[in-house]
C-alpha cells in the first residue's frame, strides 16, 4: 500500500508506504530513489514538504507513522527531530501557507500546532473520535477538521467562534479548505463528496458513488479540486461540478497532492502504484476566438468568423491563459507569452523569475504577480512598465 504523496518545492515527487521507505520519482514515473527507510516497526501514515517561500526553495519534510510520532527530514532524508506527538497512529499533516507551522491530527482525537522546527504551539481540538483529516485555510488563521460525521472550522485565536456541522452521513474521510476559493470540500463513507462555505452551508453535494470517497485535494490555482475513491479520480470545478472522470485500476487513492504550479495531481493507491497526472484540455473563449489546450505545450486557436484554425506551441509547459482585449496572455513554467490576435507565431516574451499566481489583463497592458508577491505591469509589447509597492502584501 502506497500511504502518502508529496510533491516537494522543486517539484519532485516524493511516497511512502508500508514498505516503509520514502521515494523519489522521476517524470515518467518508471524509475525511483529510495531516500530513506523507517524501522520494521513503523509505518508510514503520511508525509508532506514544506513550501516554497519567496524565492526560498524548502528542504525539509515531516514523516509521520502509525505510531503517533513525526520527524522533521532533511532532503537527503536524514531525521533530524522526532517527535511523539499523537497517541496511535497520526493521519494527518498539513503545512500552513507561509512555511512557517504545520498541523498534525491523529487517531487520538487530536489536532495540534507545531513550529517549524517541531515544538508544539498550541492544541487545537480534543475530540472524542479519531479526526482522520484536517486542512488550514488560506491565511492560516483557522483549520477545519472531520470528527466522525462532523466537520469543525476552529480559529486559532480562542476568542473567535467555532463552527460545526453534521458534514456526511458516514464518516469523514478526507477535507481541503480552499484557499483561493475559501470554501470547504470533504468526503466521506457514504459515498460523497460535498463543497461547504465558511459557516457550514452546503454549496454542493455529489451523487452517491459505488465507493467511498477516500481523498480530495485542492489546486493550488483555486480553479478545481480532484477527489479520488476506489478505481476513479475525478477532476471538478470550483463549484463542485465534475470536469473529467478517469477509470483506474489501482484500488484506493488514499491521498492526493498538487504540483505547486497546479498543471499535476499525484495520488498513492491501495496496490502500491504512485499515479500521476496532468491537467489538459483548459479552454478560453471570446466573441471570435476559441482558444483550447490540446497538450501540455500545445493551444488550438479557432476563428469563429472565419472557422479557421490555427496551432500554438511553446517550449515549457502551460500553466494558465487569459483571453481579453484582442490578447491571449500564456503563462509557461518559464515565460509569459503575449500574442496579438492574429498573430500567433511571434508572441512578445517575458521571463519569469518565480513562478505567476494571477493574471490580470487591461486594454492597454497587463498585471502579472508572481509566488514572492512581486506585482510586475507589462503592455503588450513585453515591456515593463511598472512595479507598483503595496505595504503588507505577501
Amino acid at each position: 500500500v502506497a500511504s502518502a504523496v508529496s510533491w516537494s518545492s522543486q517539484d519532485e515527487l516524493f511516497s511512502t508506504g508500508d514498505d516503509h521507505a520514502v521515494k523519489s520519482w522521476n517524470e515518467e514515473l518508471d524509475d525511483d530513489r529510495e531516500l530513506c527507510k523507517l524501522s520494521k516497526e513503523c509505518y508510514p501514515t503520511a508525509l508532506a514538504w514544506a513550501p516554497a517561500v519567496g524565492k526560498k526553495s524548502a528542504e525539509l519534510f515531516v514523516l509521520a507513522s502509525d505510531d503517533g510520532k513525526f520527524r522533521l527530514m532533511n532532503k537527503s532524508g536524514r531525521a533530524d527531530k522526532s517527535v511523539e506527538a499523537h497517541t496511535g497512529a497520526i493521519t494527518t499533516i498539513e503545512w500552513s501557507g507561509d512555511a512557517s507551522s504545520f498541523l498534525t491530527a491523529g487517531e487520538d482525537g487530536n489536532v495540534k500546532v507545531w513550529s517549524r522546527s517541531g515544538m508544539v504551539r498550541s492544541v487545537l481540538a480534543q475530540a472524542a473520535s479519531p479526526v482522520y483529516a484536517a486542512s488550514w485555510n488560506g491565511a492560516a488563521s483557522a483549520v477545519v477538521y472531520a470528527a466522525g460525521r462532523i466537520l469543525v472550522i476552529k480559529p486559532m485565536q480562542p476568542t473567535r467562534k467555532t463552527e460545526q456541522w453534521k458534514a456526511h452521513e458516514g464518516t469523514v474521510l478526507a477535507v481541503g479548505w480552499g484557499s483561493v476559493s475559501n470554501t470547504i470540500v470533504s468526503s466521506g463513507e457514504d459515498c460523497r463528496y460535498k463543497v461547504w462555505d465558511t459557516l457550514g452551508r452546503p454549496l454542493y453535494s455529489s451523487s452517491v458513488h459505488e465507493h467511498p470517497i477516500t481523498s480530495v485535494s485542492w489546486s493550488p490555482r483555486g480553479d478545481v479540486f480532484a477527489v479520488a475513491g476506489y478505481n476513479m479520480l475525478r477532476l471538478c470545478d470550483a463549484a463542485g461540478w465534475s470536469c473529467s472522470l478517469e477509470n483506474i485500476t489501482t484500488g484506493s487513492v488514499y491521498d492526493l497532492t498538487w504540483t505547486s504550479n497546479g498543471t499535476a495531481v499525484a495520488g498513492a493507491c491501495a496496490d502500491g502504484q504512485v499515479l500521476s497526472a496532468t491537467l489538459i484540455g483548459r479552454s478560453v473563449s471570446n466573441a471570435v476566438l476559441e482558444v483550447s489546450q490540446s497538450s501540455l505545450d500545445t493551444l488550438t486557436v479557432k476563428n469563429l468568423q472565419t472557422n479557421s484554425m490555427d496551432v500554438v506551441e511553446f517550449r515549457d509547459p502551460m500553466v494558465t491563459m487569459s483571453l481579453r482585449f484582442d490578447h491571449l496572455v500564456v503563462i509557461t513554467t518559464s515565460q509569459a507569452l503575449l500574442y496579438r490576435h492574429g498573430s500567433w507565431s511571434a508572441p512578445a516574451s517575458i521571463d519569469l523569475k518565480a513562478p505567476v499566481t494571477l493574471v490580470k489583463q487591461a486594454e492597454s497592458c497587463v498585471v502579472l504577480v508572481d509566488r514572492t508577491g512581486v506585482i510586475s505591469v507589462y503592455n503588450y509589447d513585453g515591456r515593463l512598465i511598472a512595479t507598483p509597492k503595496i505595504n503588507g502584501l505577501s
